[in-house]
């Protein structure tokens, strides 16, 4: 489910012409699927074109938004 949910948000955010993203997942005690997904999600989506890069001090600002 976690992969489905990542995947779909990435199209719609796509769709909204929203092509730089970041992605950010939670992990606890309590809650293992997100390191269980992970590296899945990340195959995934290097087949499907995507790159990776670090967070720096330069990167853009992040907002939650409901």
């Amino acid at each position: 489910k976690i992969i489905t949910n990542v995947l779909n948000n990435i199209k719609t955010n796509e769709k909204n012409n929203k092509f730089e993203q970041t992605i950010l997942m939670h992990d606890d005690i309590n809650k293992s699927g997100t390191l269980e997904a992970l590296p899945t999600l990340i195959e995934k989506l290097i087949s499907n074109g995507y790159t990776f890069k670090p967070l720096t001090k330069d990167s853009h600002i992040i907002k939650h938004v409901k």
